[in-house]
């Protein structure tokens, strides 16, 4: 066995892979503080929002269904989330009301903008591959909303 700098001390390579393996102990450390940070969260969103009478039960609840709902999204990003939505909002918010706010949608595609793009190119201008992307993704928006090609 190799040992470290103190003798006594094997290096991090010569330990059985079932003892290095152990970010999944640390992963389920951590999923456990996020559970925790998240509880707490939402036990002051309930209090906020006047959603008194809220069970352990209802907590424990909601709690599972956030962690399972959000899970992959780190949870500072949830708790800030959670805190811009209560700061606008007097209601609970929604797994799909943070994620909203921590991806926000796209911008729709503005037809004003295409049919400026369109009459552009009619002129013989040039249109960047940006430009040229913008008319292809409005009418692949158009044909899958409306089944017709642009006229």
């Amino acid at each position: 066995m190799e040992m470290g700098i103190y003798q006594n001390q094997p290096t991090l390579q010569s330990l059985p892979t079932k003892v290095r393996q152990s970010d999944s102990l640390l992963s389920s450390a951590q999923k456990q503080q996020d559970k925790m940070q998240l509880t707490m969260a939402l036990a002051q969103v309930c209090e906020l929002q006047k959603q008194y009478g809220k069970t352990a039960a209802n907590l424990e609840t909601l709690v599972e269904g956030f962690m399972w709902l959000m899970d992959g999204t780190p949870m500072d990003k949830i708790l800030d989330a959670m805190k811009t939505y209560v700061l606008t909002h007097n209601d609970i918010p929604t797994p799909s009301d943070l994620l909203k706010i921590i991806n926000p949608p796209e911008e729709p595609l503005s037809k004003a903008v295409f049919i400026a793009l369109c009459q552009a190119k009619d002129r013989g201008e040039y249109l960047t591959p940006t430009e040229r992307k913008y008319m292809r993704d409005y009418e692949n928006i158009e044909i899958t909303k409306t089944g017709k090609y642009h006229e």
